[in-house]
């Protein structure tokens, strides 16, 4: 059937249909000097690879992409440039149009205007899709691969994995942020083999990195990884089930080494990143990772920034948002000294996307209200 229409005219943003668990999803992000290094990874990949890459690459808009063609003689691998509703199937290369942006279908992402209006949708196909969307005009700055990598770790979360490669700027580097708060993986190219090192050294200094590789690694350490997670050896649960004594002499040591006491955080998130780094530095026990965070600060480092993985966005929690305003506001432009500023502070905003939807609803109640006292945030 057809999308209806809402009041406005607009499309309303279509459902997420479900991941499939057969294989995972890897969004691959490149600018200047990313053309060699995509071909470098794509050439590793084996005849039987079931996972998919979506590679989101900086084209200009007027620049007719040879990518289907030129990728197509790298690899077996059936090469398709994504179009709006396609099913994302697996044992793909899906590659980003001119003018467009990727997102999967059903994710926050997914509520611009779409470029194709009143496709069929198909009765038969409940598994995810892609959608493109309009990039912002210009000359707001557009930040391809930080949309389709968040739209990526909303939709499949723990199976999604990001790749930054060669480029310039700093896209890519929000984007792992999403695929970190969900669990994924994050592959980044090693800067000295990048023909442009702006982007890997900017996702390197976020300190939400798995690991830095040359592209002709990237292959054989993502598979590992893959394997490693489907076969339950990042099992927390199991992991640490009989040997909990382990689980808080690593806390104890990465709290001592960063001044924070992590014994107060959720124990699961804290576990299951553990976890994830004992699997990637290639230990089979906590006793063994123990072994090496006694012996290696910059592993403790490296681990006391997963516990600090934030999880934030606008509007979270909406309704808080909504009591805040219904429940809080009258009061507090009421109290105090009303010749003074109405003073606001964001406690533990990550990266302070919370901080803006207080100012955006403080403005519009006080105009809405003629209320003539102001505030800060």
């Amino acid at each position: 059937m057809n999308d209806t229409k809402t009041d406005d005219g607009q499309n309303p943003a279509r459902n997420l249909g479900q991941v499939d668990d057969s294989f995972y999803l890897i969004g691959v992000g490149a600018s200047a000097g990313g053309l060699d290094a995509i071909k470098q990874v794509i050439s590793q990949v084996p005849e039987n690879f079931p996972h998919n890459f979506v590679i989101v690459q900086h084209i200009s808009p007027d620049y007719k992409s040879l990518m289907t063609e030129i990728l197509g003689r790298t690899t077996v691998l059936p090469v398709r440039e994504v179009t709006d509703n396609m099913p994302v199937e697996r044992g793909c290369i899906y590659l980003i149009p001119p003018r467009s942006n990727i997102v999967i279908q059903g994710t926050r992402g997914d509520s611009s205007p779409r470029l194709d209006d009143g496709i069929e949708e198909s009765q038969g196909n409940k598994g995810l899709r892609f959608s493109l969307v309009e990039p912002s005009p210009r000359p707001a700055l557009n930040l391809p691969i930080d949309i389709f990598f968040t739209s990526l770790a909303e939709a499949v979360r723990g199976r999604g994995i990001a790749i930054v490669l060669s480029g310039t700027g700093s896209d890519g580097s929000r984007g792992i942020r999403a695929v970190k708060d969900n669990d994924g993986f994050v592959l980044v190219q090693e800067p000295k083999t990048a023909g442009f090192d702006g982007m890997p050294r900017t996702a390197i200094a976020t300190g939400l990195v798995d690991m830095v590789l040359s592209p002709d690694d990237m292959i054989e350490e993502m598979s590992r990884y893959i394997e490693m997670r489907d076969k339950g050896i990042i099992n927390v649960g199991e992991m640490f089930s009989k040997d909990t004594a382990t689980y808080h002499k690593i806390v104890k040591l990465v709290s001592d080494q960063a001044e924070i006491d992590f014994s107060r955080y959720k124990e699961p998130t804290l576990k299951r990143r553990i976890a994830r780094r004992l699997a990637l530095k290639g230990h089979e026990s906590p006793e063994a990772y123990l072994a090496e965070l006694r012996d290696d600060t910059a592993e403790v480092n490296v681990l006391s920034r997963e516990f600090l993985v934030g999880v934030t966005n606008f509007f979270r929690d909406l309704p808080v948002w909504y009591a805040f305003q219904e429940k809080i506001l009258e009061d507090l432009f009421a109290s105090g000294n009303t010749e003074q500023p109405l003073r606001i502070w964001s406690v533990g905003c990550s990266t302070g996307e919370e901080a803006y939807p207080a100012a955006m609803i403080l403005e519009d109640y006080r105009t809405a209200n003629g209320i003539p006292r102001d505030f800060r945030v």
